[in-house]
């Protein structure tokens, strides 16, 4: 069983007197999410049912995985001000539910197999983002790749008088938020990313 909560925060912020503030914020989450249940090949059970489960039981069943990234950044003072944010997530989660042996019953034979997978990843700009007296840049990237398989498969032998019931159930979501503030006194430029991307 697996319910795995992750959260990871960059926050930098910087002001200057000089003629240049810089702030610059990086979060990154890579995770390796694997849940499998399995009769393996080569065991043989007999009985009145059998149950063969993949799923997340911490919070009670079709529990939730849930992956926070967030950057923020912010420059102010100086005449150049420039801010940056960055947040990446990049996550696999497999769930894997198989009969791959041998299974006599004169009951139910069910495997199953439950992802619930919520991923997102958030840049934004500390305060007002980067301010400069004569020129503010402002650049966030928000970037999301999720790959999630849920599988229930039987690939041995099944032998029973009751009900066959094989389900695999996926709820995901992914989300980006990108967020930038620029302003200087002659030039303000802003640059924006968010690319989520569910596989």
């Amino acid at each position: 069983a697996r319910d795995a909560d992750i959260a990871a925060l960059a926050d930098g912020a910087t002001t200057a007197s000089g003629s240049a503030g810089t702030a610059a914020a990086v979060a990154l989450v890579a995770a390796d999410l694997v849940t499998s249940a399995e009769l393996p090949a080569g065991v043989t059970v007999t009985a009145g049912s059998l149950a063969i489960e993949a799923l997340a039981l911490v919070d009670g069943p079709g529990s939730t995985s849930t992956i926070t990234v967030d950057a923020k950044a912010g420059a102010a003072g100086g005449n150049v001000s420039v801010a940056g944010s960055v947040a990446v997530a990049i996550v696999d989660a497999i769930t894997t539910a198989a009969l791959a042996g041998t299974a006599t019953t004169t009951g139910p034979i069910e495997v199953t197999a439950t992802g619930g997978l919520s991923v997102a990843a958030n840049a934004i700009p500390a305060a007002d983002g980067a301010t400069g007296k004569s020129v503010g840049v402002g650049a966030s990237a928000a970037i999301a790749v999720v790959d999630d398989a849920v599988t229930a498969i039987i690939t041995g032998g099944v032998t029973t008088t009751g009900v066959l019931d094989v389900t695999a159930t996926s709820t995901s979501t992914v989300a980006t938020t990108a967020r930038i503030g620029a302003a200087g006194g002659s030039v303000a430029v802003q640059f924006l990313i968010g690319a989520p991307e569910l596989r």
